[in-house]
């Protein structure tokens, strides 16, 4: 088998049953990967050509797919035109119009042997594999000092990517094969690199995160270590049959709603509760994007209920609530205009919630007998707006 950075975090994040499902190519809905795809895309032609070939790798993405290893069939318009905004709003509000230097590579497919000897990315004895965003020379210089080195960057259209992300499985192996082809970047330009450098850059945020790794004494016995741990996570998910552990690794895993042994383990009346539950909901989780696609922005008639999105006004306090209750609550106290003035305008930029107006209420009406005084005073404070929220109406 080829490992991927995909397997290996399918078999860290989730479990070895669903490399499994990943190299038996089990179907699942892609359409949650759709704009990072398109992001990913639009940013290669960026900084290969330029803004002028997006509208033509939109279209492709739409028409034909993506073509090649990882190949794929014609995508979402709604998914790929919020992927290429995500993209052009990095290009030109957060990077510049600069994706890389002279010698930038983008789209890098790095490749070795079971030996780590290095090979195509295509190659069928290829046993480690990955596809860099961006493989390109990063200089770290000041007044006293200059440093060149390599930096492979990968971008997230997750919320939540950050520093963590830079420890990965994913992002080591990327380092690693890079360093294998620094004597490949020599023969075509590249200095020699005193350090690799790992960065992670969250699109939607624009934040970049990075971390280097200097290519002293210490620098290689750290990514020999990583080499060590990536053939054994390697070595560890190739043992067959692989072997499925159900419950909370269940949640987010894109296979979960095909998973038998997932739904077994549900049912299995055996097994711990708190781990069924996270299983059951992981499979609802899956799920949902169909549920939505199927009610299409409406709810479907089911017996008992509804399931879907239904009208469902939202309730907020009005902004200036907690400084109404702090003068109900103060009443004639003499305070200071001053500090009166300092805690109103504290108070003013406060955002309150429902809670908050609650925990007001009941501070200013403290009686159990002072329920009716106490709604009455609250509900002239409450905002209602028109809302939508989805999901299963009894």
């Amino acid at each position: 088998m080829t490992a991927r950075p995909t397997t290996l975090k399918h078999a860290d994040r989730f479990c070895l049953r669903a490399v499994d499902h990943y190299e038996n190519d089990t179907p699942m809905s892609r359409d949650v990967f759709t704009q990072g795809t398109a992001a990913h895309d639009v940013l290669h032609a960026l900084g290969v050509t330029g803004p002028e070939v997006v509208d033509a790798v939109v279209d492709a993405l739409m028409t034909v797919g993506r073509e090649g290893v990882d190949s794929e069939p014609p995508l979402a318009a709604d998914g790929v035109f919020a992927g290429r905004d995500l993209a052009l709003d990095y290009y030109h509000r957060v990077a510049h119009g600069e994706l890389g230097t002279d010698l930038a590579k983008f789209e890098v497919g790095l490749a070795v042997r079971e030996d780590w000897s290095r090979c195509r990315y295509d190659d069928p004895e290829a046993w480690l594999r990955a596809r860099l965003d961006v493989l390109d020379l990063v200089e770290d210089e000041d007044e006293e000092y200059y440093a060149a080195g390599i930096i492979v960057r990968d971008y997230k259209t997750a919320w939540s990517a950050c520093e963590t992300d830079l420890q990965s499985v994913q992002m080591k192996s990327q380092a690693v094969l890079a360093s294998l082809s620094i004597g490949t970047l020599a023969e075509q330009g590249y200095p020699e690199p005193q350090f690799v450098r790992r960065e992670i850059v969250n699109l939607r945020l624009g934040q970049s995160y990075h971390e280097d790794t200097w290519l002293d004494d210490e620098g290689h016995a750290t990514l020999d270590q990583w080499r060590k741990d990536i053939d054994t996570a390697v070595r560890a998910q190739s043992v067959k049959p692989r072997q499925a552990t159900p419950g909370l690794r269940c949640y987010g895993c894109s296979y979960v709603t095909r998973c038998e042994d997932s739904a077994a383990f549900v049912l299995d009346t055996s097994s711990g509760v708190a781990e069924r539950y996270a299983a059951a909901l992981a499979y609802a989780k899956g799920l949902e994007p169909h549920a939505r696609a199927a009610s299409d922005g409406g709810a479907i008639e089911v017996e008992g209920g509804r399931v879907g999105t239904i009208d469902r006004p939202k309730k907020e306090p009005e902004s200036d609530v907690l400084v109404a209750a702090w003068t109900k609550w103060l009443g004639e106290e003499e305070i200071g205009e001053k500090a009166k003035g300092l805690v109103r305008r504290f108070l003013g930029d406060l955002r309150p919630g429902m809670t908050q107006l609650d925990r007001a209420a009941r501070l200013i009406f403290p009686d159990r007998k002072q329920k009716a005084e106490r709604d009455a005073w609250a509900e002239q404070f409450v905002n209602s707006k028109p809302g939508r929220r989805f999901g299963v109406w009894r």
